[in-house]
């Protein structure tokens, strides 16, 4: 049973590794079964790892920080998309519903012969026809009525 000469992570030779690169790339081929282009995993040394620890923390403020400016320009996008996204909802009700909310003086105009109460806005547009309350009925006028057909 033969031992492995090499482990994972270690160096075919101090002398080929400390080679110029176009010298350690010879003598690999010349020792070589197959040469290949591929991937592969190689590990890290604690100098690199460590290196590599140092630029993710770098990383990590700088997405920070970009995060943070998202959140300043999402917020004024957001204030800038209120008031049409208010009105788009408001224009989207009228048109649902074919009618849309206003406020100003409302007269109502009372019609004793026939019970009823007409609602009309300043623009003298009828907004409402309902009947009349028992309230706002005048008996003496149906009296009068009722005389006078008699």
């Amino acid at each position: 049973m033969s031992k492995e000469k090499w482990n994972i992570g270690d160096v075919y030779s101090d002398t080929v590794a400390a080679a110029p690169k176009a010298d350690r790339m010879d003598t690999l081929e010349s020792l070589a079964y197959v040469t290949k282009t591929g991937s592969y995993s190689r590990v890290l040394s604690p100098e690199e790892l460590a290196e590599k620890k140092f630029r993710l923390s770098e990383l990590a403020l700088q997405l920070q920080a970009i995060e943070e400016k998202k959140k300043e320009v999402m917020a004024e996008f957001k204030a800038e998309l209120a008031e049409p996204n208010e009105e788009y909802s408001l224009t989207l009700t009228q048109i649902k519903y074919k009618q849309e909310e206003k406020s100003g003086k409302l007269f109502e105009i009372d019609d004793q012969e026939n019970g009823k109460m007409y609602v009309f806005d300043a623009d003298a547009v009828c907004i409402e026809v309902r009947a009349l309350r028992p309230n706002e009925r005048q008996g003496k006028i149906r009296m009068l009525k009722n005389a006078s057909n008699e």
